[in-house]
């Protein structure tokens, strides 16, 4: 396929947007938004974060995850010395990136 065949019908939003400017959709399971909440509850960088917030990327997942998230992450937090109240902070707090809480 390559782009503006005629032969293909793609979404609307699909092509309104030029090929260079679209982002890729990454998809996500309960472990890798765990890993990013204590990451930023920690102040580290988190690569997942930055580029979907810079629009490079789209975070991806199941609607169920954001419950997974929120039923594991304060044993995970307090498993590995982070603040749970900090984690669980830093998620329900955390950008528009990750729009499936």
């Amino acid at each position: 396929m390559t782009f503006g065949d005629p032969n293909v019908a793609l979404p609307p939003y699909v092509l309104e947007v030029p090929p260079w400017r679209r982002r890729h959709p990454v998809v996500v399971d309960a472990n890798v938004l765990i890993a990013d909440a204590l990451k930023r509850a920690r102040d580290d960088f988190s690569a997942l974060t930055y580029l979907s917030e810079q629009r490079l990327i789209a975070v991806v997942a199941p609607t169920h995850i954001g419950s997974k998230v929120r039923e594991h992450l304060p044993r995970v937090a307090s498993d590995t010395g982070c603040s749970v109240e900090l984690a669980l902070e830093t998620w329900e707090d955390s950008s528009p990136s990750h729009p499936f809480r």
